[in-house]
């Protein structure tokens, strides 16, 4: 994607002329870790940035509790989240406590019947204090995209979500990419993996992607924000069979037409370029799962077609088939079965090979005061190199972008030394 994004802006395109559509907010996780990363500025329409929407910082700040807990502000967050009958006025007793004993929060938990004070809510906060301990035993003996899971079920945040019903089901899509994040982040690191890690990568990220809204940038919405809205160049995400269409729709023709209506919308937001791209793996809830190309990609007119990269399983070969998938979704490489290119609508062949797993892209060393050559920002000089476990942190001085911080592996595919 920023090897096209890049080619554009040579051509003399701005970053505001792309746009990326998803069906659901939950998919736009990758493509924003991945623009971070990769500094490319972005913005969201109609949604909060991933790391930003409610229900995955409350499970963010519980696991930070766990590795931290002096961590008051994050323990406020949630110690009523769910709801455990733990009000603001006796959280506010507990910080009182806290600071006349000179100690964290947690410790007032900890012995809270032991203060008369917070008599009426010892417990609740009692069986709360239990919960924690269970978590903290759990984070030094699961794997920590199944410790993730278990933080979303006992802390009762996952049957609150599904008591909202339409609601609650977005959310959990969220919670199901977070946790499909930990699981990214614990294979790319291995051994170097820790649950502190990778709550200092989120901070990383966020710090990352800060920028100012009225700058260039790509914008990232869902196929229904687009509606009324037009670009030169267009990315649509995650064309299969059980994300778009989802799963449901294929029991209700009713459900069908409405979402071919939508894969309408989204592809005549193109006004010079369409690239549609689908995954041949996903990820849901850490566990990985095999999708077959959207039946709305063999739908359309392969005149207009030019497809570009690996050729993908028909729907004749009957791979395994698992709902959806939130992810991790490689953005570039060959974990897409292809970008299909589309002046205006696209078509696949019919025939197509067995899926291979790709090769990890080489990870290539970098040192203060190198020259490069990025594909997107142009020429710089790397001016930082911050060593993060298996990844490294470059703060590079672009000659006609100004000052970007990059992570190393990442920046490693769209850059080459001088």
């Amino acid at each position: 994607m920023a090897e096209v994004i890049g080619q554009n802006l040579k051509n003399g395109a701005s970053l505001k002329d792309h746009a990326v559509l998803y069906r659901m907010n939950a998919q736009s996780n990758p493509i924003e870790t991945y623009f971070a990363r990769a500094g490319i500025p972005y913005r969201i329409v109609g949604g909060q940035r991933f790391f930003d929407r409610k229900e995955v910082k409350d499970i963010n700040s519980y696991m930070a509790v766990v590795v931290n807990p002096r961590d008051d502000v994050r323990l406020r967050r949630i110690i009523n989240e769910p709801a455990r009958k733990i009000g603001a006025t006796t959280i506010d007793k507990i910080g009182e406590l806290a600071a006349a004993n000179g100690v964290p929060m947690m410790e007032i938990i900890r012995e809270a019947s032991s203060y008369p004070a917070l008599g009426r809510a010892a417990s609740a906060l009692n069986a709360f204090y239990s919960m924690y301990r269970e978590l903290c035993d759990l984070s030094v003996t699961l794997p920590l995209d199944e410790f993730a899971g278990e933080v979303i079920r006992k802390t009762g945040y996952e049957a609150m979500l599904k008591a909202q019903k339409e609601e609650g089901e977005t959310r959990l899509e969220n919670l199901g990419q977070l946790i499909s994040s930990v699981k990214t982040y614990a294979e790319q690191n291995g051994e170097d993996a820790t649950l502190s890690g990778f709550l200092e990568e989120v901070a990383l990220i966020a710090d990352l992607d800060s920028y100012d809204e009225d700058a260039d940038s790509v914008t990232l919405m869902t196929m229904h924000s687009a509606k009324g809205l037009e670009f030169p160049y267009v990315f649509i995400i995650g064309m299969e069979d059980g994300v778009f269409p989802g799963d449901l729709a294929r029991y209700s023709e009713e459900e069908m037409e409405e979402e071919r209506r939508l894969c309408y919308v989204a592809i005549t937001r193109a006004k010079q370029n369409l690239v549609i791209s689908y995954a041949r793996q996903r990820m849901l809830y850490g566990r990985t799962t095999t999708n077959l190309p959207s039946r709305f990609v063999d739908e359309l007119p392969a005149e207009s077609v030019k497809r570009v990269g690996a050729p993908k399983p028909s729907y004749s070969q009957q791979a395994p088939r698992q709902y959806g998938s939130f992810g991790r979704v490689s953005i570039y490489g060959d974990e897409y079965n292809d970008f299909s290119q589309i002046p205006t609508r696209p078509k696949p062949q019919k025939d197509y090979s067995v899926h291979t797993q790709p090769k990890p892209a080489p990870k290539v060393s970098f040192a203060a005061g190198e020259m490069v050559q990025h594909k997107a920002f142009g020429r710089g000089m790397i001016l930082t190199v911050l060593p993060m476990g298996a990844d490294a942190l470059l703060e590079i001085a672009f000659d006609g972008v100004g000052t970007k911080r990059l992570m190393a592996n990442t920046a490693s595919q769209h850059m080459k030394k001088l």
